[in-house]
């Protein structure tokens, strides 16, 4: 391999008659915890190929700090004892190196032996992030726990497929363990769960994605006081009900996704939270719910959460931290009720744009409102709308109604797939409160997005 800096070449050739042809492998020469150490900033599969390069880069590769183990499918069993064995190979050329992340997937067919043999020496080797994912067949895996009970440098924690999780109650099960991803896999019951859970005493993040009626976890109780960051996911074909019970005292983010399904969520007191995402259409648990976060400094609420609220015509509780917020809307009026509710919000983006006129469940013009709720002329600094198709003249009120209430905007964006230069003229014609106020389009598909910027100078007269 050969690398020589173009200075270098340009200075060689100054000082010699005769350029050089004879180039000096100078990467080659450095010593393998060096070469080892550039390898584990490329991506896996560039670190390997490195590997046909030279005798000096053909075994590399097996001691950097990761190892990335996918078993193949379809393979004869000359082929996949080869592979086996290959493992087997890697594994015991390090000797007592570290390694830090192993992820391993495993095909229908594997010899879960072999496997258990490679975690257990995996643990030897002080792992700190372990990945392992099995598919989704008639085999059900048992996950072995004894193997990591005195795994004291585990740090995150990927199972997902049809790994099977029976959880004796254990004071401490995962030491250090700060990050768990449980996608899909299988429970022996609700216990399992929350013996899981209770046992990582230093466990900062959460997410599970929860496949169907088939796992055996009916009621998911969430109790942690370290917990910081919790992800829940419904997948589609989820149609039984389920309770969700949250007792997370050090609670920061939040992340709740069950569209179309009788999820009843319940938090055991109020925590401290930063973000929250609700993605929810349950009309039973939503207002204790929205209670519970209430909190919260930035939040984002999805069309079916927003649809459900606004059905129930219910009565959301004040907000007195939030300062950002993401949401799809239908109704104006139910907008600006919210948005009552919110007098300290300083940022607001619109998911799909403004409601449609032509909607039956349009409610209410812009301008028929006399007072505009309290963040608009104290707080509101910049207004995003995202539109995937065009801005509409419906739409165009609600930016004129925005553009002359709020007194302190610093920005109004507006983000479409295509923008009439006629409409965004009239735009710029709208009375705007704020003198700094800069109003931005962009336009164009995603990849390529075309901006297009005006400062007014202070703001416009009403006619």
């Amino acid at each position: 391999m050969i690398l020589r800096s173009s200075k270098a070449l340009k200075h060689s050739s100054e000082h010699s008659p005769v350029a050089s042809t004879d180039c000096e492998d100078i990467i080659s020469k450095l010593p393998d915890v060096l070469l080892i150490h550039i390898l584990s900033l490329l991506p896996d599969a560039d670190a390997c190929r490195t590997s046909v390069l030279s005798k000096r880069w053909k075994d590399l590769w097996v001691f950097l700090p990761y190892l990335h183990v996918v078993i193949p499918n379809n393979s004869t069993i000359e082929q996949a004892n080869e592979y086996y064995d290959l493992v087997d190979k890697t594994l015991a050329v390090r000797d007592d190196m570290p390694i830090r992340r192993f992820f391993l997937y495993c095909s229908s067919e594997c010899d879960y032996k072999r496997v258990h043999d490679w975690l257990r020496i995996v643990v030897l080797r002080k792992v700190q992030i372990l990945e392992l994912t099995c598919p989704r067949d008639k085999h059900r895996v048992r996950f072995s726990w004894d193997l990591f009970k005195t795994c004291n440098s585990l740090v995150e924690l990927t199972l997902e497929g049809d790994l099977e999780l029976d959880v004796a109650k254990d004071n401490i099960l995962f030491p250090c363990l700060k990050k768990l991803n449980l996608v899909s896999v299988i429970y022996s019951g609700d216990e399992s769960f929350v013996n899981l859970i209770t046992s990582c005493h230093v466990l900062e993040e959460l997410f599970l994605k929860k496949r169907d009626c088939t796992d055996n976890l009916k009621k998911i109780k969430v109790s942690s006081t370290s917990l910081k960051r919790l992800r829940i996911c419904f997948t589609m074909d989820y149609a039984n009900d389920c309770e969700v019970v949250i007792d997370a005292p050090k609670l920061e983010y939040l992340y709740l996704l069950s569209n179309r399904m009788s999820i009843n969520y319940s938090l055991t007191k109020p925590p401290p939270l930063v973000e929250a995402y609700v993605s929810t259409s349950y009309y039973s648990s939503i207002a204790e719910l929205f209670t519970s976060i209430s909190c919260a400094k930035m939040m984002t609420l999805t069309y079916w959460t927003v649809s459900a609220i606004s059905s129930m015509n219910l009565d959301m509780p004040i907000f007195p931290n939030l300062v950002k917020l993401i949401i799809h809307i239908e109704r104006w009026d139910f907008l600006l009720k919210l948005l009552s509710n919110m007098p300290n919000l300083e940022h607001i983006t619109f998911l799909d744009g403004f409601p449609d006129r032509k909607q039956s469940y349009y409610c209410g013009k812009a301008e028929s409102v006399v007072l505009p709720p309290d963040c608009l002329p104290f707080k509101m600094k910049e207004i995003t709308i995202l539109n995937y198709d065009t801005i509409t003249d419906g739409e165009l009120s609600y930016i004129e109604h925005f553009l002359k209430h709020s007194v302190n905007l610093e920005k109004l964006r507006i983000n479409a797939h295509n923008i009439c230069s006629k409409r965004a003229e009239q735009i710029l014609t709208f009375y705007h409160a704020s003198n700094l106020c800069q109003i931005e389009f962009m336009w164009g598909t995603k990849r390529r997005r075309r901006p297009r910027r005006y400062k007014p100078c202070g703001p416009r007269k009403l006619d």
